[in-house]
């Protein structure tokens, strides 16, 4: 059986989505990920969040536009709302982390 066709035929028979929630936690070479996708009527929210010895990022992105990082590196913390160009970097940057 295919739990991921099972999954997608039922879905597709919902007219209306009030909340869908995907989320993975693992790790790969001495980094930890959480990454959740939440979905509802009016907007989507992918959340990713990175540790490891070097650098913890917690990143949010909202299809509504509000889209945020914080990054803990050397104890120092930043914080800021992003435009669609530093989200691009930032999932490069963390794609390379985990590769």
């Amino acid at each position: 059986m295919d739990v991921k066709v099972i999954h997608e035929k039922i879905r597709s028979l919902v007219d209306i989505v009030d909340e869908e929630k995907h989320e993975l936690r693992g790790r790969t070479k001495n980094v930890y990920i959480i990454q959740r996708y939440t979905r509802d009527n009016n907007n989507e929210i992918e959340e990713i969040y990175i540790s490891s010895p070097q650098v913890n990022i917690s990143l949010v992105i909202n299809t509504r536009g509000i889209s945020s990082v914080t990054y803990v590196k050397d104890g120092k913390i930043e914080g800021k709302n992003l435009n669609e160009e530093e989200i691009q970097k930032i999932i490069d940057d963390i794609i390379k982390i985990l590769s």
